[in-house]
């Protein structure tokens, strides 16, 4: 099973070798794409405090809503659109907007007060680094070995590292079921994920002294404008690799 915080990580790390192509030469082909204009949209969703309650840990979740249940709800949701904040011991916080419908994702970070946007589609293999300030996109090969994870999937493999049920806290209005496991090599995880929907609001990732935190915030499942997946006509795309 992949891990989500791995793939979160390696998507960063993409946007951030991206930058420097992006703002560089090239001996690349140049096309102008004719597809519909980016409509962007924002979650209106309201932030109340967290409020926690504990229940004595276990092994599985409270009677007639088992863990493998839980886990297995992400798979039955079709279009998420949530913010993503990663914080690691000693560094600043990274913070990212993600967009995905079926088979379609977008993600989207600013730097150094440039935007920079990934849009994954693993249909046609396509993805595209694109630069909204600049009106200039690179596209390339797909290569499905670095797509990042997405929640909305079935994540019972969790199971397979026997997790323990720590408790519940209720985040964001979202009641949530605390579990925790090691990963052999790699350190303890500790995920709350909400009942209702089977996917993470955050996460703890610990391996020696530093500690990964990963939240997510402003989930919104309404219907995501197939847009947000396209380039706008008057962006100029350079071809990259083969």
């Amino acid at each position: 099973m992949k891990n989500k915080h791995v793939f979160i990580i390696v998507c960063i790390l993409i946007l951030l070798t991206l930058v420097l192509p992006a703002c560089g030469g090239g001996n690349s082909a140049t096309t102008t794409t004719k597809s519909t204009a980016v409509t962007t949209t924002s979650a209106k969703t309201t932030t109340p405090s967290s409020t926690k309650t504990t229940t004595p840990p276990t092994t599985s979740a409270a009677k007639g809503n088992s863990l493998i249940d839980i886990l297995g709800l992400g798979a039955n949701i079709h279009s998420i659109y949530f913010e993503l904040t990663m914080t690691v011991t000693g560094e600043e916080p990274i913070n990212m907007k993600v967009w995905q419908k079926n088979t379609k994702m977008r993600e989207e970070m600013s730097m150094s007060g440039m935007t920079i946007a990934l849009i994954f589609d693993t249909d046609a293999k396509i993805m595209y680094t694109y630069y909204p300030d600049q009106k200039m996109a690179m596209k390339a090969t797909l290569d499905s070995s670095m797509l990042p994870d997405s929640p909305m999937k079935d994540t019972s493999g969790i199971l397979d590292y026997s997790p323990i049920v720590i408790g519940t806290e209720t985040i964001d209005g979202k009641v949530c079921e605390i579990i925790g496991y090691e990963e052999s090599g790699q350190g303890s995880v500790k995920m709350w994920i909400w009942k209702d929907k089977g996917l993470p609001v955050k996460m703890e990732m610990t391996s020696g002294t530093k500690t990964t935190t990963i939240e997510y915030k402003n989930i919104d499942l309404s219907d995501i404008p197939d847009s947000m997946f396209e380039i706008p006509d008057d962006v100029t795309i350079t071809s990259i690799g083969g």
